[in-house]
């Protein structure tokens, strides 16, 4: 048996879900499991694997191109925007296939046209593809959110198997810079407006600070902020391209505060310094509660929609104050949350089990999805509009 990760990128960028399919096909491979990973050539998970008893199917458009390296044997881990390009593209893969959903809104734009639901695909339809996935133990969930959701339209909830973070060696010399703070995470429009609620945040409050912002963009990040916001002169931002991995973890113990979201947070937390879990927002931030990571209580989620968000707000200032007077406190929190929620070794040995209860194939998935009225086709209309929207 082999475990086939499904998560293909065109290119090099560092995502969450490029560095989970990375981790967890190391991880496999550790386990002495037989791991396969398609992508792209020029996709994250080719460039960035070096481990030989990891083997790399590539393929030029779509997975019906490598069906005849798949065996019937192998089981398909797929994530989640290639849960549509499976649909549409994988009919000729005969193998299991298990599907994990680490992006949780990602089952109500299956449905829809970014924020306009398809009229023909009311809850009945819905129902009949996510109850037949879970009845069958083809889906797991990322988090609470995500299981509810789709419990909504299953008789049962799917299991959670949360986002593993790697182990992460670093070591501090107990020396920091104070008042000189870190934001983590690549340019989105969603990752950018918890930033600059932070940056408003920072102006209110009297001290000079500096941040540093990790990202894959640094000239769009910085154009974005100024088009929705005048920096205060007390808050001096540099924004810092291309430090990933290693070279990004070793600088990290420095700070006196870093913010992050999703598998960055994680990271971040592993380095010897207080971390705080940010949530995604696509719109400007009112009011908003910082909290550090070992202070999660939703089962799984590393960010939430700030719409969704309905706890009390907390002062900013009490965050700043407690990341220096409790620093180690929080430093060991956040690490006995990690290795209690997200230990890799735990969740790829339940990934593992859970693999081995799935009931359906590819052909099993493109044969219910076939069956619901309109939807197949609207999913092939959605995957080619794809190329030239945001949808």
């Amino acid at each position: 048996m082999r475990y086939i990760l499904f998560h293909p990128t065109r290119d090099n960028k560092l995502g969450g879900a490029q560095a989970l399919v990375v981790n967890v096909a190391e991880e496999l491979a550790r386990q002495g499991k037989n791991v396969v990973i398609i992508d792209h050539r020029g996709g994250y998970a080719s460039k960035n694997i070096n481990d030989d008893r990891i083997k790399i199917i590539l393929i030029k458009k779509i997975i019906n191109e490598c069906y005849s390296q798949i065996k019937e044997t192998d089981i398909l881990i797929c994530f989640n925007r290639y849960i549509r390009k499976l649909m549409t593209e994988g009919d000729l893969i005969k193998c299991k296939v298990l599907f994990w959903d680490v992006y949780y809104p990602f089952w109500k734009t299956l449905f829809s046209f970014g924020s306009l639901e398809a009229p023909y695909f009311t809850p009945k339809y819905k129902r009949k593809l996510l109850n037949y996935l879970v009845s069958n133990k083809a889906l797991l969930a990322m988090e609470r959110r995500g299981s509810e959701y789709i419990s909504r339209y299953s008789d049962a909830e799917p299991n959670i198997l949360p986002i593993p973070t790697k182990n992460i060696e670093s070591v501090s010399n107990g020396i920091y810079n104070k008042n000189h703070f870190c934001y983590v995470g690549r340019f989105q429009t969603w990752k950018v407006y918890p930033f600059i609620k932070i940056i408003e945040d920072f102006s209110k409050i009297e001290r000079k600070v500096v941040i540093d912002v990790f990202t894959d963009s640094g000239d769009q990040f910085k154009l974005f902020v100024e088009s929705e916001i005048q920096v205060s002169s007390n808050v001096s931002i540099n924004y810092i391209e291309g430090q990933y991995g290693t070279n990004l973890y070793s600088q990290l113990n420095c700070y006196q505060l870093v913010f992050a979201m999703g598998t960055a947070c994680l990271e971040a937390s592993q380095c010897k310094v207080p971390t705080i879990l940010m949530d995604l927002s696509n719109v400007r931030i009112n009011n908003y509660s910082y909290r550090f990571l070992y202070e999660n209580d939703d089962f799984g989620t590393l960010g939430r929609d700030y719409e969704d968000i309905k706890y009390k707000f907390e002062n900013f200032e009490n965050i700043i104050e407690r990341s220096e007077k409790f620093r180690n406190f929080i430093i060991n929190r956040n690490e006995i949350y990690i290795e209690k929620i997200h230990s890799i070794s735990s969740i790829v040995q339940s990934l593992v089990e859970r693999a081995g209860h799935t009931k359906i194939t590819t052909c099993d998935y493109v044969g219910i999805a076939k069956s619901i009225p309109f939807f197949f086709a609207f999913v092939k209309f959605r995957n080619y509009i794809s190329k030239y929207s945001n949808f």
